[in-house]
């Protein structure tokens, strides 16, 4: 039996599995999007938005959210004591809300 197909879809995994990652991340962050996920998913959802909101006030860590994004450099660096504490200072307080966004919803109060 020819182990080409599996190997190879294997392997294409390991490529897209970071990227697929932050996508989803993203778009789970936002209350507009239907279905809920779960916990954990939710839990990485607003570890997302802590950590794009750090990365628009520490360029630090806007470069390592970056080449983690682009896939320069590891995801491990998002794990360095000063994204750390710019997450800790960034971490939601209550909401789901991006500075600037607009609301989905008209009716949904900013």
């Amino acid at each position: 039996m020819n182990r080409l197909p599996r190997r190879y879809y294997r392997s294409a995994v390991r490529g897209v599995r970071l990227p697929w990652l932050f996508a989803m991340l993203a778009d789970k962050a936002l209350p507009q999007v239907p279905g809920s996920g779960a916990t954990t998913t939710r839990v990485l959802a607003e570890l997302f938005l802590a950590t794009m909101r750090a990365a628009a006030t520490d360029s630090a860590v806007a470069e390592r959210v970056w080449n983690a994004v682009s896939l320069t450099g590891s995801p491990i660096q998002l794990g360095h004591p000063r994204v750390i504490a710019a997450l800790y200072r960034n971490r939601s307080q209550g909401g789901h809300r991006i500075a600037g966004a607009v609301a989905a919803n008209p009716a949904q109060p900013q």
